[in-house]
C-alpha cells in the first residue's frame, strides 16, 4: 500500500495515519508486512460489507462464539476432575440448577458463581502471587483448592452436615453427603421431585 493509499481509501485523519504509520513500520521491524496486500479475516470483510445495524451486531457475536472454545466442555472437565466423570443429563441438570436453586436473583448468581467457579480460592490466589501460599485459609493442612475451599474442608464438612441434617428433619428423606447433588443439584439417589422440593427448601423458596 502506497503512502497516499490510506488518504485517498479510507480517509483517515492525520491522528489515524500516525497510528497506521507507527503500525506498518512495527510490522516492518519484525518481518511481519510483505510486499502484497494483507487479506482481511472473515469478521473484518463482514463488518466492511454489512451497515452496523442489531444484525450487523449479532453476526459479529456469532462469529467471535464460534471461534471461541468452548467454554463450557472445559468447565465440564474441571468438574468432572474433581468429580469424576458426568453423564451428559447429569451436566445439563447442573447447567439448571442455578435457575431452579432458588427465587431470589442472588441465589441464583451465588450457585451460578459456584457453577463457573468464579470464586478466588487459596491456590489460585498463591499462584497470581496474592498469597504468600496456597494452603486453605480455615484448616491450614491441605491445599485450597476450589473443590476443597467449598467441600472438602474438615471445617466445611461440618457445616454441610449440619444443613443436611436440617433438611432431612424436614423432608424425612435421607440425603447422602454427596458433592454432585448439594453443589451442582444433580439427583443421586434422591427422587427428581423430591429434590427440587429440598433444593426450593435449601435455597429460601
Amino acid at each position: 500500500m502506497s503512502f497516499e493509499s490510506p488518504w485517498a481509501t479510507y480517509g483517515l485523519s492525520k491522528k489515524q495515519f500516525f497510528y497506521y504509520a507507527r503500525l506498518r513500520q512495527a510490522w516492518r521491524a519484525e518481518g511481519l508486512l510483505g510486499e502484497g496486500i494483507l487479506e482481511y479475516a472473515p469478521l473484518e470483510s463482514r463488518l466492511l460489507t454489512e451497515q452496523l445495524n442489531i444484525k450487523a451486531i449479532s453476526m459479529v457475536y456469532r462469529t467471535i462464539n464460534n471461534k471461541m472454545p468452548d467454554t463450557l466442555c472445559r468447565l465440564r472437565s474441571r468438574w468432572e476432575a474433581d468429580l469424576a466423570e458426568m453423564k451428559d443429563e447429569d451436566w445439563e441438570a447442573a447447567l439448571m440448577f442455578p435457575q431452579e436453586v432458588a427465587i431470589r436473583s442472588r441465589l441464583q448468581i451465588i450457585q451460578f458463581k459456584i457453577l463457573h467457579r468464579v470464586y478466588y480460592d487459596r491456590q489460585r490466589l498463591h499462584t497470581m502471587g496474592r498469597e504468600q501460599h496456597p494452603n486453605c485459609i480455615r484448616c491450614q493442612g491441605h491445599i485450597g483448592t476450589f473443590l476443597h475451599t467449598i467441600w472438602g474442608c474438615p471445617v466445611i464438612q461440618e457445616y454441610w452436615l449440619k444443613i443436611v441434617g436440617e433438611l432431612q428433619g424436614v423432608v424425612s428423606e435421607c440425603i447422602t453427603l454427596d458433592p454432585k447433588f448439594i453443589l451442582l443439584g444433580i439427583p443421586n439417589d434422591v427422587d427428581v421431585t423430591q429434590a427440587k422440593l429440598i433444593f426450593f427448601i435449601f435455597g429460601g423458596g
